[in-house]
């Protein structure tokens, strides 16, 4: 049981610190031909300027907590993986200009953020005990984007992927797609 716990843990300490340190201007390394790679400890994503296709201009949503939803997941290309849950409420809100939808299972941890002013405009990652795969250049559409309900789905290619296994790291072009909801 510890493990879902640490995952869970790295996944939200992950958000915040990506949040944190999320500058527009500065040094920063894109992985290229859409390989997965695992940037330095102070390497940085593209800055939304520079995000080919993620998305466009974020909604801003009212502060607060989402208390309804589901997400839905998959993960193919050289590692494959489906996620299927509803929203996990006690993680899940807008603050600041920033939302955090989570829908976690005691298996993984999916994190969509969400960001109104500043930085990356949304960002996708799905956590388990082996891996992490995150993106931040993704293609998105919203349904519904409101201070009352969020409907959106997403196509990304994996930025990011952090191995955690023995086993040897999977290597090529690693996409994650998928949909969310969450309501107030």
């Amino acid at each position: 049981m510890r493990r879902p716990r640490l995952a869970l843990t790295l996944s939200i300490g992950m958000g915040l610190v990506l949040a944190a340190c999320a500058s527009p201007s500065g040094s920063h390394r894109e992985s290229a031909g859409g390989q997965p790679s695992v940037p330095a400890a102070q390497s940085e994503f593209p800055a939304a300027s520079q995000a080919a296709g993620s998305g466009g201009e974020a909604p801003a949503l009212a502060n607060g907590s989402w208390t309804g939803g589901h997400g839905q997941t998959t993960i193919s290309g050289a590692l494959s993986y489906t996620t299927d849950a509803p929203i996990t409420i006690d993680v899940s809100l807008t603050k600041d200009g920033e939302t955090i939808l989570a829908y976690n299972t005691d298996q993984a941890f999916v994190s969509i953020f969400i960001r109104s002013i500043g930085q990356t405009p949304f960002v996708a990652s799905v956590t388990t005990n082996d891996w992490d795969a995150e993106s931040r250049t993704c293609q998105l559409s919203y349904a519904r984007a409101d201070d009352h309900e969020i409907d959106g789905s997403f196509s990304c290619t994996v930025d990011r992927l952090t191995w955690m296994n023995a086993d040897p790291q999977p290597t090529g072009t690693i996409t994650l797609e998928g949909s969310f909801s969450a309501t107030r």
